[in-house]
């Protein structure tokens, strides 16, 4: 496709945006032939809809479906809301996804570097997947911060370090691990010390935090990573889990994906 071509079905695109919106917001039942114009109109559907969403369920549990759970740990459940930085960091989601040009470019990327690369490590290079699982208030609410100073953090998996950055000012020193090589190469960027992650629990260090956050449904062996959380904690430290339900788990391996081992 010529590069005339191309800017034609992008100035298309935009020009078909605002009918769209118009359709959606006079209820009409309109649906464009084009693959291309029914993903727009889906996605600004989409976004309408999370717009107008309730999100205070996000943070909310429904205990006739925890009866496998006992109530002692029920009792410590602690529910969060949807705080001014979460907020932020959705707005700034939508903002990206309405970039069309920006989304073409981030497609064909992702396809040519996908021969060759890992999808975390296709975000790394491009800069995208940041991972938003709570805001700095949120975390010292979780750990009980009473504005001192806490001595070490070790963020497991850091990805990007965009999580790392809300828990990094209660520590005065912040370690992270990561197997992705550009997103090892971002991590350095920030200023966190990045350890060897399969060899991370060999030294005599010992972490006040231990944060492990989705990490568990995509690693090899989450049994055997969370008896190494446990032997690396300061005897009063706190391990951060978190993990998406359904536990739904795959392990990347090269530009592959496959079940973890055990």
């Amino acid at each position: 496709m010529c590069k005339i071509q191309l800017f034609e079905q992008i100035l298309l695109i935009v020009n078909f945006v605002p009918l769209v919106v118009s359709s959606i917001n006079n209820h009409k039942m309109f649906r464009p032939r084009g693959a291309l114009a029914r993903t727009v109109m889906d996605k600004i559907q989409i976004d309408k809809d999370l717009s107008a969403m309730d999100k205070s369920h996000w943070y909310q549990i429904r205990e006739e479906e925890m009866g496998h759970i006992s109530m002692e740990i029920l009792n410590k459940f602690s529910p969060l809301h949807l705080d001014v930085a979460t907020q932020e960091f959705l707005d700034k989601a939508v903002e990206n996804s309405d970039n069309i040009c920006w989304q073409i470019w981030l497609s064909l990327a992702t396809s040519v570097l996908s021969w060759f690369m890992s999808p975390t490590s296709i975000n790394g290079y491009l800069g995208r997947g940041s991972m938003h699982v709570f805001s700095k208030a949120q975390f010292r609410s979780l750990i009980g911060w009473d504005d001192h100073v806490i001595r070490s953090l070790l963020d497991i998996g850091a990805g990007d370090g965009t999580t790392t950055n809300q828990m990094a000012p209660c520590f005065s020193h912040v370690y992270v691990t990561e197997i992705s090589k550009p997103m090892k190469q971002v991590l350095t960027t920030k200023g966190f010390s990045v350890l060897d992650e399969n060899c991370w629990d060999e030294s005599e260090e010992r972490f006040s935090v231990i944060s492990c956050l989705n990490v568990l449904d995509r690693c090899d062996e989450p049994r055997i990573l969370l008896e190494k959380i446990k032997e690396k904690l300061e005897p009063d430290g706190i391990a951060v889990i978190a993990f998406v339900i359904p536990f739904n788990p795959y392990v990347e391996f090269g530009k592959n994906e496959r079940s973890f081992k055990k």
